[in-house]
């Protein structure tokens, strides 16, 4: 039995890079093509500048030479819904950035958070991403042994480092840029000679690791040629920072709001605006629970809803009635109940207005763990 190639295939340059060198240098591979196939985990939220340049120069590639795709995506929230298979063919013509059961920006939005790094790994590529071309490869190879490439560069030991000690039984990890010496900038000058394009690199339009992904700089130049992309993320950041004012989508408190705005993308801030007084709106209760440096609790509760003008005076009307004071800031005004007080455990409280998008949700501990906590700051 001949053993399977497989390609985890990101999308975005890198990964062009070596698929485009494969089927026009031969001499670059140590195997028929007819045993490859590239695997390609969708999140949902990729961006059009991706799909169009797929579409266009690399699944053609694929067809003429008869390769074998395989696109996946989460079949919903729990690991127990397993994934969906959107498209398994040597004759690939649409990449699927959207069509999932589940994806991130579903479980962002309705969880009112956005994406996050735990534990020195980022959540959304480990779960959107590795688990779901993992639990493929089992049901596809089950103990088979297989060869696994991944479009790491050169310039990308630091991941390489990290890859290899999760390699698999049976699996057998390879690295082909870094192999070749290639770095992102030896990607971009071989991509401009076959294509007469430079593939940009592949990530979410709602990408906190943005400088990864081409830098901030890049981002914002995406975002004026697919304003939606920049909208979609804003809504997000918006809902989130209503529900816990320090958690802007970038690192170090920069929000996607004030780099947008200073980029001058007026088309964008305006369906922002337009889009934010479409929406329904609803009144929150959250509730957060810190239970250690870097471990938080909240349970999440919608009151009401209605329009944005109904809910903020149902929600003065509410502070009003509870002697509660009112704090606010660019995205939000919350009736304050609880602040948040030094050390651990502690907690906060507030009601918030906020667009109706985010569900009810708590983990089964938080009762207790609240409960005690709250009983506690109650007897000093």
């Amino acid at each position: 039995m001949r053993t399977p190639i497989i390609f985890s295939y990101g999308m975005g340059l890198d990964s062009a890079t070596i698929l485009a060198r494969w089927c026009n240098e031969p001499a670059a591979r140590n195997f028929d093509l007819e045993d490859l196939i590239i695997v390609s985990a969708q999140p949902g939220g990729e961006s059009e500048e991706t799909k169009e340049q797929n579409e266009r120069l690399l699944l053609p590639l694929m067809r003429q030479h008869g390769i074998r795709f395989v696109q996946l995506g989460r079949a919903g929230p729990s690991q127990r819904d397993g994934i969906a298979v959107l498209s398994d063919t040597r004759e690939s013509a649409i990449l699927h950035i959207e069509s999932g059961p589940w994806t991130l920006y579903d479980e962002m939005i309705q969880s009112g958070t956005v994406p996050q790094f735990a534990a020195g790994k980022r959540t959304c590529s480990h779960k959107f991403k590795t688990t779901v071309i993992e639990n493929w490869l089992k049901q596809e190879l089950g103990g088979q042994s297989y060869r696994h490439i991944f479009g790491y560069a050169s310039d990308e030991q630091k991941r390489i480092r990290r890859a290899i000690p999760h390699q698999r039984s049976g699996e057998t990890m390879e690295f082909p840029l870094s192999e070749w010496g290639w770095d992102r900038a030896a990607c971009a000058a071989y991509s401009l000679a076959v294509f007469g394009d430079v593939i940009s690199r592949s990530c979410c339009g709602f990408c906190p690791f943005a400088e990864s992904c081409g830098g901030k700089g890049e981002m914002m130049e995406r975002y004026q040629l697919y304003p939606d992309e920049a909208v979609q993320t804003l809504i997000l950041e918006h809902l989130a920072r209503a529900l816990n004012p320090r958690m802007t989508l970038y690192p170090g408190g920069r929000t996607v709001l004030s780099t947008v705005q200073a980029s001058g993308n007026a088309a964008a801030l305006r369906r922002y605006h337009e889009r934010l007084s479409e929406l329904p709106w609803a009144l929150y209760h959250v509730e957060r629970l810190y239970r250690a440096k870097g471990i938080t609790d909240r349970r999440l509760t919608i009151l009401e809803t209605g329009n944005q003008a109904d809910m903020l005076s149902t929600l003065v009307a509410l502070a009003h009635e509870r002697n509660l004071s009112i704090e606010g800031d660019e995205i939000a005004d919350r009736a304050i109940v609880r602040q948040r007080a030094a050390g651990y455990p502690t907690t906060e409280e507030f009601y918030v207005v906020a667009p109706a998008l985010a569900k009810n949700k708590a983990r089964k501990r938080f009762d207790a763990g609240w409960t005690h906590t709250t009983m506690q700051q109650n007897m000093f």
